[in-house]
């Protein structure tokens, strides 16, 4: 008697005889990166959209390269850019081509982007320390990072979001908080360790935050965010740049001749900034004015020390005076 088969797919199976084959995930063994060697020549290695954004996608669950000088470097490269498709065209040929190739490029720096707000940007968690505080003590990461933060045309070329606008990603949100919390350390920075471990590498990281102190000024401008200035110190350097924000900008002025109208144009002096509404100039001036107002209250109180300093010396004079002549006297008594 002939059994009834029936087909499925490639293979024929009897009914009441079916057996279950292996999961397909079962007929090999999962490998994971243990270098990042490992991973780059991977990444060199293949052309792929796919398999460029699945590498850098796992990068989110490797921990201990996230202190390596070379992973971030590299991802600050790709994701530089990343707000601009215009800046990935490089193809002769047909547009549909070129936009597309642009697009594919745009969504990998994208996602390199992302992996660094994730990984590299994110801010500490309480009292923790931020992810990226290490770079403070490797100074060509340092400077890699003040690359990635430039400004292009007056305008940051890695920003991509609305500084006054509250519907922010979280991923921007994230972004904009570094901004705000790296540029704030080149006046409010204590030290790289809570214990104050090393007070050399303290101070050399103390003074390349000083010295960064104007690109700092141009990403506040850039957050809108200049009037935390006031109240800080502001150097030479400091000064300089906020002076060079306020006359280098265009404002909109009431007219100065009859029958002329509002113009547009360049301000002559800070006052005139002002005027035109430029913080950076209200922040030079308002120095100005705490600076002098320090200077006449410090005279003030040199003035009242070397008053009260001239009061206790002739006070002195007259208990020596009076001890002499009460001395005298005693003498006179003796004498009789």
């Amino acid at each position: 008697m002939t059994t009834e088969t029936k087909t499925k797919g490639p293979a024929e199976v009897k009914v009441g005889e079916i057996k279950h084959p292996l999961h397909p995930l079962l007929e090999f063994t999962p490998t994971t990166f243990h270098l990042f060697e490992e991973w780059l020549e991977r990444w060199e290695g293949t052309t792929y959209l796919a398999e460029k954004l699945g590498l850098l996608h796992c990068l989110t669950t490797e921990k201990g390269w996230w202190r390596s000088r070379e992973l971030v470097l590299l991802l600050l490269e790709i994701a530089d850019g990343y707000t601009r498709e215009y800046g990935f065209t490089i193809e002769h040929g047909r547009d549909s081509d070129k936009k597309q190739n642009a697009r594919n490029r745009r969504d990998i720096a994208e996602k390199a982007f992302g992996i660094l707000c994730l990984k590299f940007f994110k801010g500490g968690i309480r009292d923790e320390r931020p992810s990226w505080w290490w770079m403070l003590e490797d100074e060509v990461l340092f400077q890699k990072v003040l690359w990635f933060l430039r400004r292009d045309d007056h305008r940051m070329r890695n920003r991509d979001f609305d500084i006054t606008g509250d519907s922010v990603s979280h991923q921007q949100g994230i972004f904009r908080t570094f901004m705000y919390d790296f540029t704030r350390l080149g006046w409010e920075f204590r030290s790289l360790s809570e214990r104050g471990r090393s007070q050399e590498a303290d101070e050399a990281a103390r003074k390349r935050l000083i010295a960064t102190r104007p690109q700092f000024i141009e990403i506040l401008d850039e957050l809108r965010a200049l009037n935390w200035l006031n109240g800080q110190e502001l150097d030479a350097a400091s000064l300089k740049k906020l002076t060079e924000l306020s006359l280098g900008k265009k404002y909109h002025f009431p007219p100065t001749r009859v029958l002329q109208g509002n113009t547009y144009r360049k301000p002559e002096n800070l006052a005139e900034a002002v005027l035109g509404g430029s913080v950076a100039a209200q922040v030079v001036l308002l120095h100005r004015v705490r600076q002098k107002e320090l200077r006449r209250i410090s005279g003030l109180l040199k003035a009242s020390r070397a008053q009260h300093q001239e009061t206790q010396r002739q006070s002195e004079l007259a208990t020596i005076d009076a001890e002499r002549k009460a001395l005298a006297e005693r003498a006179e008594e003796l004498k009789g």
